[in-house]
């Protein structure tokens, strides 16, 4: 269960990251 947790926030994250990059670059 914790595990799952933790991949969904390493998710979230990532496409958070990923949105602000894309934001940022175009």
């Amino acid at each position: 269960m914790v595990k799952c947790a933790t991949i969904l926030l390493i998710l979230c994250f990532i496409m958070i990251v990923l949105l602000i990059l894309k934001n940022v670059l175009f």
